[in-house]
């Protein structure tokens, strides 16, 4: 049997997005397809909220970002790794937090 290393929810909020925009654009009930597309985007973003942890510039603890802070944060790359603008819930400092996977080795 195949092992995927892909979550399941990632593939279906990937199918069900996929089914959203392919309904939008060809039918008339477009908020069924809207429902759809929103429920993928939540699928999606609730399996990246898994994956990672995030580090605290300042008192350097580790922390989640919600499905919120996934998708409302600014994230990007650098030299040092990934990173992203958010505020730890332990300091309330706002920093540039350094990803780090919470399960497995990041590929490069």
């Amino acid at each position: 049997m195949l092992k995927s290393k892909v979550d399941p929810r990632a593939i279906a909020g990937g199918l069900l997005a996929a089914v959203a925009v392919v309904g939008l654009i060809l039918n008339d009930l477009w908020y069924v397809w809207l429902l759809l597309l929103a429920v993928g985007v939540v699928l999606i973003s609730v399996t990246i909220t898994d994956r990672y942890d995030y580090e605290c510039q300042k008192c350097h603890r580790k922390y989640k970002l919600g499905i919120r802070g996934i998708i409302a944060s600014k994230h990007g790359r650098d030299a040092n790794g990934s990173w992203a603008i958010s505020r730890c819930p332990h300091c309330r400092a706002v920093t540039k937090a350094k990803e780090s996977r919470s399960h497995g080795k990041e590929k490069v």
